[in-house]
């Protein structure tokens, strides 16, 4: 990419910079690395100091750190002298729609805006944190809006979330790029999935933070099933707004499965996942599950490990049935089936964990999301 012709690009806005966000960091240090521009960045940096409690204090300080860091990002970039080729990385939309405000000659001439994920969506529709008629879910839902309107291209993870927020936010498809997600890829040198004929124990595992599309009522209920079977064991890691579930089911059953409330480093994460024989992805029936790649499929199929998820229109739109063992979503009897076909043959288990790996270095590495973005910032 050194080759390429270099322009000027500008790094704009309040963004996070820590693992939790694996896909600012890294698709920021691709970009940095590429050598493709002469960058220059402006950053609003409020995210590594997050008030833990939730007193009137702490939230007005943080209300006040989040509205001064825009500011400040805001007038930084009215005085910078090169705005032909702004880059704003999630979460956008506020900078975004400030911009939107200003005269045509201090607009950006492309500007191209990492979505990530609708700040709208996930806050109103799928967690439903407010009502869809409430005040603040109309104000969010203007302010993203116009965010998206006012760029000249806003990047999603998946086409299948290109069609959605074209549809929700009533702008033009061709407004929207999907390109697959940046995730950290060190300590992905692990070796190729063998089953070893005298093991006793199969484990399987689940990564997540337990939110609905996730679907943990599938995988409690495929537990239940497998209970008699004492060679398997299951394994959750992760804690969140269904974590109420779990605990209840542990409660009423004696069942083999071990659940870490904590999270775990990227690297602690890659050597369980590297521990595991099977991993499952999200089983939810909600909408949004439906137009998801979830980050840790990504994992799951860096590290080679044999995946099963549901069957969804966006793994389909990525040709993932060969990879992974795709199910209908909620539905545990699918998954219990699916897990003791994977577990039949170790040859069969040894396979998908090999096409697992393969479809990764094929369509989800940090590399091919780089080029992709590369030439939407240069419209090529």
């Amino acid at each position: 990419m050194s080759a390429m012709k270099k322009t000027g690009l500008l790094i704009l806005g309040v963004y996070p910079e820590s693992e939790g966000y694996p896909n600012v960091k890294y698709r920021l240090e691709d970009l940095l690395s590429a050598n493709a521009f002469t960058v220059s960045t402006i950053h609003g940096a409020i995210w590594q100091h997050n008030i833990p409690n939730r007193t009137v204090i702490a939230l007005l300080t943080k209300a006040w750190a989040f509205v001064s860091a825009h500011a400040q990002v805001f007038f930084a970039y009215l005085k910078h002298p090169d705005k032909s080729c702004v880059y704003i990385p999630y979460p956008a939309i506020f900078i975004a729609a400030l911009l939107s405000w200003l005269p045509s000659r201090q607009q950006p001439k492309r500007l191209v805006l990492d979505a990530f994920i609708s700040i709208y969506d996930t806050v109103v529709i799928d967690r439903q944190f407010i009502a869809t008629g409430h005040i603040l879910a109309k104000i969010l839902y203007s302010i993203e809006r116009r965010a998206f309107k006012n760029c000249t291209a806003v990047i999603v993870d998946t086409q299948q979330n290109a069609v959605y927020f074209s549809e929700l936010f009533k702008l033009p498809l061709q407004h929207f790029v999907a390109i697959p997600l940046s995730t950290e890829e060190s300590g992905l040198s692990i070796p190729p999935y063998v089953l070893e004929k005298k093991k006793s124990t199969i484990t399987i595992l689940f990564v997540g933070t337990l939110i609905p599309l996730h679907g943990i009522e599938v995988i409690l209920g495929a537990i239940k099933q497998l209970s008699a079977r004492k060679n398997i064991v299951f394994k959750v890691i992760g804690s969140g707004q269904m974590s109420a579930l779990i605990t209840e089911f542990i409660q009423q059953n004696a069942v083999s499965l071990i659940w870490i409330k904590e999270w775990y480093s990227h690297a602690r994460i890659l050597q369980e996942i590297a521990a595991a024989d099977i991993c499952l992805g999200i089983f939810g029936s909600t909408a949004k599950a439906q137009r998801v790649c979830p980050l840790k499929l990504y994992a799951y199929a860096a590290c080679g490990r044999a995946v099963i998820t549901a069957d969804t229109p966006c793994l389909r739109s990525l040709h993932a049935e060969a990879a992974f063992t795709l199910i209908p979503a909620g539905s545990s009897q699918a998954l219990v089936r699916a897990i003791e076909a994977l577990l039949i043959h170790p040859q069969f288990l040894q396979t998908q964990a090999k096409l697992a790996r393969d479809f990764y270095l094929q369509r989800l590495t940090n590399q091919a999301a780089l080029k992709h973005l590369i030439s939407v910032l240069r419209d090529e």
